[in-house]
């Protein structure tokens, strides 16, 4: 578990970069090309993304409360599961980005339409369990 915290990474590109697990509280991340990255597990809150490229990055059960990505390309992204409470996604590209079960209380989007909800299947099998 890197602790990154406060970490500048401003204009930095890190394609497929691992944060899996870190500790990215209140990190400037502005401005960075991390396409295909990991942040799995991590803690994203009060981190600045602002402006960078995110494409296809994986952020399964990330913490991400009050978490900028304005003007953020996210294209094929995935927040599935990931507590995005209180982020700003204004401006941002969300191209089939996937938000499956995420927490989006007080989270503001600019245009989610072309972004996926909840998956039907994934749900019912997230929810399935042993009949006894």
């Amino acid at each position: 578990r890197a602790d990154l915290r406060a970490a500048r990474f401003s204009g930095a590109s890190a394609q497929l970069a691992v944060f899996s697990s870190a500790d990215l509280t209140a990190a400037r991340l502005g401005n960075c090309t991390l396409n295909q990255a990991l942040f799995n597990d991590a803690t994203v809150e009060k981190a600045d993304l602002s402006g960078s490229s995110l494409q296809r990055s994986q952020w399964t059960r990330a913490r991400c409360q009050d978490a900028v990505f304005t003007s953020c390309e996210l294209t094929y992204a995935d927040f599935s599961y990931a507590d995005i409470r209180g982020c700003d996604f204004s401006n941002a590209s969300v191209y089939r980005a996937r938000f499956h079960r995420s927490i989006e209380k007080l989270t503001v989007f600019s245009n989610r339409s072309l972004a996926l909800g909840d998956d039907a299947a994934q749900a019912e099998a997230d929810d399935w369990q042993p009949a006894f």
